[in-house]
């Protein structure tokens, strides 16, 4: 076996498959950022009971391992979502709705099929404090447009 092959399930970007990769995502950002979405960039890395809160499917896919520092068990991020809480949480609460998004690979313990990738690019937009079905358009209204944007 060759020192330069890569995992199982674990694949990278070059050439034309790069460049394009990249302005799809600078082109979601910009949309997101047009609907007034805040984009923010979790670390990859952070406390095991951040990441994986209460979900049975997300904790079966984090990467664990002990912090020599702290004592404490980390993760690497396997989605993006409890992060995005995580900081929510941390803003000051009033009236407030807030709008984040984020594009950034994460990674799997085991991807989701046989063929999928380990380390999947992960986009989203997650709005908070905004009740009632006119959050849900928005999210929705978004997705479609997200869509678009790739002809889809």
């Amino acid at each position: 076996m060759s020192n330069w092959q890569l995992p199982e399930g674990i694949d990278e970007l070059t050439g034309d498959q790069a460049i394009t990769f990249e302005q799809s995502r600078r082109d979601l950002l910009d949309l997101y950022q047009s609907w007034g979405y805040e984009v923010v960039v979790p670390p990859m890395i952070e406390f095991a009971e951040t990441l994986v809160l209460n979900s049975k499917s997300i904790d079966e896919k984090t990467f664990k391992f002990l912090d020599s520092i702290s004592g404490k068990m980390l993760g690497v991020h396997s989605d993006i979502t409890p992060q995005i809480a995580r900081i929510d949480s941390k803003r000051v609460k009033s009236e407030r709705v807030d709008r984040y998004c984020y594009i950034n690979a994460i990674l799997q313990t085991k991807a989701d099929d046989f063929y999928a990738s380990r380390s999947p690019i992960q986009a989203g937009a997650e709005l908070y404090g905004f009740k009632g079905i006119d959050a849900d358009i928005e999210i929705i209204t978004l997705m479609i447009e997200s869509l678009d944007a790739f002809g889809t």
